[in-house]
């Protein structure tokens, strides 16, 4: 049951931070007596950690164009300072995936490589391809304005978070061991608290820089993106790991913003 007090909220939001960043929160998560507190029932802000890391990112972007940075320079640094923040939580799950979904002959192999934690070429090829991709993505918007990479950010760091809440949710474990499976699944409330930030926060924001028709194919590219990679995990490996989730969070964001382009 939620208990919707704002210590209660700041727990949630404290907790949510210190699991998908590196950011050292967990001394002022005792001090809130967090740890008497299930994990699960926390997954409903892990759209506001999305949009904390987007907010500090679009800081850093207004430093370095205030100090006379190229924007090539601006992008290159954007994703090196996400990939700091995030400690590459999500990249890695997608290196991991590639890996598994590209080399394993069969579900066992798959998921023993998946849990390898040595990095081989198709894991490789999937962090480039997405590294270039993002780099061109944000150099776009930051050719536009600064309002257009600032608004992008916050909805697709928002968005696909609340969406990879979901995926957890509503797909079923490919193993009994490993993170996902300890961790359990959240509850059918903290899911729909995180859709429904997910959703509004680009439904609300993004019509400031874009209009109706990027944002809608946008949303209807990450869901379709949602139903071909559930597709792809059940043929691979039968259900979800801690690594689909983290590669399903980095391709639904670029997704979305790649779409974001066209219109």
């Amino acid at each position: 049951m939620f208990t919707f007090t704002l210590q209660n909220l700041l727990k949630d939001y404290l907790f949510s931070l210190q699991f998908l960043t590196r950011f050292p929160v967990s001394k002022r998560i005792d001090k809130l007596a967090y740890e008497k507190k299930p994990f699960l029932k926390c997954v409903w802000a892990f759209p506001l950690a999305g949009i904390s890391i987007a907010i500090i990112l679009i800081m850093l972007t207004k430093a370095l164009i205030f100090l006379g940075f190229n924007i090539n320079l601006i992008s290159i640094f954007i994703v090196i300072a996400a990939l700091f923040i995030t400690g590459a939580l999500h990249e890695d799950g997608l290196a991991d995936c590639a890996d598994g979904f590209g080399g394993g002959r069969n579900r066992e192999k798959k998921l023993a490589i998946m849990k390898d934690s040595n990095v081989g070429t198709y894991g490789v090829l999937a962090l480039l391809c997405l590294l270039i991709l993002r780099i061109s993505l944000y150099e776009t918007f930051l050719s536009q304005s600064f309002l257009i990479l600032a608004l992008s950010l916050i909805a697709s760091f928002a968005f696909s978070r609340s969406l990879m809440v979901f995926f957890w949710y509503h797909m079923p474990m490919a193993k009994q061991d490993g993170l996902a499976s300890t961790l359990g699944k959240p509850s059918s409330k903290s899911t729909l608290i995180a859709l429904s930030i997910g959703f509004l926060c680009p439904i609300f924001i993004l019509p400031f820089a874009f209009n109706a028709l990027q944002v809608f194919i946008a949303f209807f590219a990450a869901i379709f993106t949602f139903l071909i990679f559930k597709r792809i995990c059940k043929t691979q490996i039968g259900g979800q790991t801690g690594d689909t989730s983290g590669a399903f969070q980095t391709i639904t964001e670029c997704i979305f913003l790649f779409f974001l382009t066209i219109g």
